[in-house]
């Protein structure tokens, strides 16, 4: 592990009585501490039975969100260990792109018929994204 160090566990949290998957909100976790510039490049993730372990849950759980990671392309499998890669230099991704068409249009179409003008919406969007670009919750 000589130049990488191991990501901050307890920054990951689960919500038991959610009704979303705890797989996902693993993925998503780590996606935001990502975003948010609190997981970098070449961090590498605990293993799945560590993770698991510390987090209360089932080993196969972790192991199926890290899959679903490398897949995206947001780790890489090295030498046994899930190290998390720069997005930046990876390109579009083409089944993000899809899950975004998807996701952005549900939501949109949902803000619109509940009367939200594109104006506000498209300014909400700006907000967003300056805030995370800033490093901000």
């Amino acid at each position: 592990m000589e130049g990488r160090k191991e990501a901050i566990v307890f920054l990951i949290s689960i919500d038991f009585s959610s009704k979303q998957p705890i797989f996902e909100q693993i993925i998503e976790n780590i996606i935001d501490l990502i975003a948010y510039g609190e997981m970098k490049p070449d961090t590498v993730l605990p293993s799945a039975r560590k993770l698991a372990s510390l987090l209360g849950i089932n080993y196969h759980t972790v192991n199926k969100a890290y899959e679903v990671l490398i897949r995206e392309g947001y780790a890489v499998m090295e030498k046994k260990m899930v190290v998390i890669v720069d997005q930046k230099n990876h390109g579009n991704n083409l089944a993000f792109q899809e899950r975004w068409d998807v996701k952005a249009k549900n939501l949109i179409a949902e803000a619109m018929s509940r009367g939200y003008s594109r104006e506000y919406l498209l300014n909400s969007l700006n907000k967003i994204m300056e805030r995370i670009e800033k490093g901000e919750k």
